[in-house]
């Protein structure tokens, strides 16, 4: 199916028009939600752990850890400090003590006893050089103690933030993700709802956490081997979001094959799609980010949906694609299809 950049922009400008307040809402949402991100094809975690890796919620909490870390580390400091005098005055102290006793023990030397005086000198110094080596040596075990014992914290609360930020973006965005695409095919067809938003939490919510947690993982999964695979997988899997938002209840095998099927000869052409936004993306430096609000966002994911619908075969809920298999519902119906499936 032959389709071109020209209409499905002229096809998202329409949506965009009759749907304007309502997608840039949604927009600022998934835009505040993943830390500027969007809520464009594929998770906020893979696409910046695999590409570049940026979070809002690791964000705000590694500032409050850092802030949490420099009081204990004053208050560490301050501790420190204070065992350090006390064993300075231990130390003064024992020193006082063994230098009485060095005066009764030593002989009264004469001017004849240079020898003798060159020896006891010698040995004040060996010993005073010993004491120091040794304070020196307490102090560098106790500062390598404190710099593992920090390494080693700093790493466990790292490795919590970014599962939590993980749980989060898996069993919190990637659903309203799945929402948000419905929402966008609505507003292609005709009107959207905002309420669309919430749909996969009443329709098969675990399904669509597991086929969106499973394809992110394969496009992670590929692109450690290399940046270039990691790329031709998230396009083999540009549609999951968008069949799952018409078949909730779609196995995730099924899902990953019907999108690896739909986007087969057109991966390029997608990525050419996507590049053809990057000068409306570079107008929201000089904008401060407004016009990504108010337009490129909305403008861009719109696109994305226009194009969904032409490789469907579909301008407005029409025939499927592909013939799925039927699916049972409550009311005992039986359907099947992209479109009305659901």
């Amino acid at each position: 199916m032959k389709w071109t950049r020209k209409e499905l922009k002229e096809r998202a400008k329409a949506a965009l028009k009759r749907n304007y307040w309502k997608v840039v809402f949604v927009s600022f949402i998934f835009i505040f939600l993943s830390g500027g991100a969007g809520f464009s094809s594929g998770s906020s975690w893979v696409n910046n752990g695999s590409g570049e890796k940026a979070n809002e919620l690791v964000v705000i909490e590694t500032d409050a850890l850092e802030e949490e870390w420099s009081q204990q580390e004053e208050w560490t400091q301050e501790e420190e400090w204070d065992h350090k005098e006390e064993e300075a005055q231990e130390e003064e102290t024992s020193r006082k003590e063994e230098g009485i006793r060095e005066e009764k023990k030593a002989p009264e030397l004469t001017d004849g006893d240079g020898p003798k005086r060159k020896a006891f000198i010698s040995d004040m110094i060996a010993r005073m050089g010993d004491g120091l080596e040794h304070s020196f040596r307490r102090l560098e075990q106790k500062n390598i103690a404190v710099i593992v014992s920090f390494a080693v914290m700093l790493i466990v609360i790292i490795v919590v933030v970014l599962f939590i930020a993980i749980a989060v973006d898996v069993f919190l965005l990637n659903p309203l993700w799945i929402g948000a695409q419905r929402f966008l095919l609505k507003c292609v067809d005709d009107r959207g709802n905002i309420s669309e938003l919430g749909y996969t939490f009443d329709h098969h919510y675990l399904n669509g956490v597991k086929t969106a947690f499973l394809r992110d993982l394969h496009v992670l999964l590929w692109a450690l081997l290399f940046i270039i695979p990691g790329i031709y997988k998230k396009y083999q899997y540009y549609m999951v979001e968008f069949i799952l938002a018409e078949n909730p209840a779609l196995p995730c095998g099924e899902v990953l094959k019907y999108s690896r099927e739909m986007m087969e000869g057109h991966k390029w052409n997608a990525f050419v799609l996507d590049l053809s936004f990057i000068l409306w993306h570079m107008l929201s430096f000089f904008t401060c980010g407004l016009s990504e609000i108010f337009f490129v966002r909305p403008y861009v994911n719109l696109t994305r949906a226009a194009l969904y619908r032409e490789l469907t075969g579909q301008r407005s809920n029409g025939a499927a694609y592909i013939e799925m298999r039927p699916e049972e519902d409550p009311t005992g119906q039986r359907s099947g299809g992209f479109g009305n499936g659901i």
